[in-house]
C-alpha cells in the first residue's frame, strides 16, 4: 500500500522541511499537498501558485483541493508553471510543479465531469474526494467513466489531527462494489486520522494508498514514522 505524506500548511518553509524529511523513505514517490481556501473549511493553506517555490526533488505531488469550486484551482495549477529569465545563464528557466494528480472535494464542485476533463487534459490523474458523511451516490454517473482516483475522508475535511471514523470501513466496501460495476481501474485512497495499526485492515479491503499527515509530522522523526506505513 502506498503512503502519501499529506502536507497542510500556509508556510513554504514548513512544506519544504516536510518534503525533505521524508524524501529518502523507500517506496514514497508522491506527497499530497492540501489546498484549503478558508471557505470550504475555516483554514487557509498554500495555493497551487505557491508550490513552484517548493523543491520536490525526485518526488511528485498530488493536490487535494478542499475549496469552493475546485475547478478554479485546477486552472491555477495549470497556470502555476513559471517562466523566468536567468541573466547569469542568459537563459529562460521554466519551473514546473511535478503534479501527478489533482483530487477535488465534490461537495462544492459544480460540474464533476468538467473538473475531471480539465485535469486529464494536462495528462494528470484526476480524482474525486468525498467528505466523511458524503454518500457515494453523490458521484455523477458520467464521472465514474472518467475518474482515476477516489479518495474517502476518514475525518471531516479541513484540519489534521482528528480521529479516524470507523464508518469509513463500510464505505470502502460499498465503493468496491461501485468500482466492480463500472469495471474500470480506480485507485482508492483513504485520508485522515490514520495510524499504522489501521493500515493492514485498509489494505485487506483493497485500499491502494493512505494520505497521512499529523501522525507523521507530530513524531520526532518523520522518516521513521513514515517507514511504518510504506511497505509495498
Amino acid at each position: 500500500m502506498q503512503l502519501y505524506p499529506a502536507i497542510l500548511t500556509d508556510s513554504i518553509q514548513e512544506a519544504q522541511s516536510q518534503v525533505v524529511s521524508i524524501a529518502s523513505v523507500p517506496n514514497i514517490r508522491t506527497v499530497q499537498v492540501d489546498i484549503i481556501d478558508g471557505l470550504f473549511a475555516d483554514n487557509i493553506t498554500l495555493t497551487p501558485l505557491d508550490l513552484h517555490e517548493v523543491d520536490f526533488g525526485e518526488l511528485s505531488c498530488d493536490l487535494h483541493l478542499m475549496t469552493e469550486e475546485p475547478l478554479d484551482f485546477v486552472y491555477e495549477a495549470i497556470d502555476g508553471n513559471t517562466v523566468n529569465y536567468d541573466e547569469a545563464k542568459n537563459d529562460v528557466i521554466t519551473t514546473k510543479v511535478p503534479v501527478r494528480a489533482i483530487i477535488g472535494q465534490i461537495e462544492r464542485m459544480s460540474n464533476q465531469v468538467e473538473f475531471l476533463q480539465a485535469i486529464k487534459g494536462q495528462n494528470w490523474q484526476a480524482g474525486l474526494s468525498l467528505d466523511l458523511y458524503t454518500p457515494l451516490d453523490e458521484i455523477e454517473p458520467d464521472a465514474w467513466l472518467m475518474v482515476d482516483i477516489i479518495q474517502l475522508m476518514g475525518i471531516e475535511a479541513g484540519f489534521q489531527g482528528q480521529t479516524f471514523n470507523q464508518h469509513v470501513f463500510e464505505k470502502i466496501e460499498e465503493l468496491q462494489q461501485h468500482i466492480e460495476k463500472f469495471d474500470r481501474p480506480v485507485e482508492v485512497i483513504v485520508d485522515g486520522g490514520l495510524t499504522p495499526a489501521l493500515a493492514p485492515k485498509l489494505q485487506k479491503l483493497g485500499v491502494h494508498g493512505v494520505a497521512v499527515g499529523s501522525s507523521l509530522w507530530n513524531e520526532e522523526d518523520a522518516r521513521n514514522a513514515a517507514e511504518t506505513y510504506s511497505q509495498e
